[in-house]
């Protein structure tokens, strides 16, 4: 059988070519159709993505090395934490929030599998080994050095530990309904998780505080 008509209804450039096969012509026309190419590149596109999106949640081993020298409060104090230079002289006020400049190196090495791979990550604290306060910031960016996106970041500290906790129906999340005090941050910390520190007011049980009167002893 032959379809020269067919040929030339979607492909004219072959309407002056030698009368084809059915499949021989579908496939012509196939091969000369600008949408059905258009289609094909789409889905190879879309395969690659595909592709990429299944190899991100392979475990993913990441080395690295810095030296660091610093004198932001948090940074300064874990550092001495980690080289055991802390004194009793370091928990003073005025050395907490002023600390000397110090330095060193660190070396990691992480691997990123278990939230990617259906696992929940919860924030915890290293307190009292850390400061209290000080220390559930300081495993926040510990997570976003890790790999996790803020997002991510402030779910261990939201949402997800409610839910290990079994009261994901009463906080974790501002909801209608729900119970929760709440944190006014000077910044973004979709952008930025390290703005956490940089809090301004706070409501609990209803009522609202600004930091600097509670440092103030008002």
């Amino acid at each position: 059988m032959v379809l020269a008509l067919a040929s030339v209804l979607l492909t004219p450039a072959l309407a002056l070519a030698t009368p084809l096969p059915l499949d021989e012509a579908i496939r012509a026309a196939w091969t000369h159709n600008e949408g059905y190419a258009a289609s094909a590149r789409a889905t190879d596109a879309a395969r690659l993505d595909a592709d990429a999106a299944r190899d991100r949640r392979l475990p993913t081993l990441s080395l690295s090395a810095q030296g660091v020298r610093t004198d932001e409060p948090v940074a300064a104090f874990g550092m001495r934490l980690d080289q055991a230079r802390i004194t009793a002289a370091d928990f003073a006020p005025e050395r907490l929030n002023h600390p000397d400049a110090i330095g060193g190196y660190r070396l990691g090495a992480t691997i990123t599998q278990v939230l990617y791979g259906g696992g929940r990550v919860t924030a915890g604290t290293d307190a009292p080994i850390n400061p209290y306060g000080l220390s559930l910031l300081m495993e926040l960016e510990n997570y976003a050095s890790g790999g996790l996106t803020p997002v991510e970041v402030l779910r261990t500290a939201t949402m997800a530990s409610a839910d290990a906790m079994g009261v994901g129906a009463d906080i974790g999340s501002i909801e209608s309904g729900k119970l929760a005090d709440l944190t006014f941050i000077d910044g973004n910390t979709l952008e930025n998780i390290a703005d956490l520190k940089r809090v301004r007011r706070v409501m609990k049980d209803g009522n609202m505080y600004d930091v600097s009167s509670l440092i103030a002893g008002r």
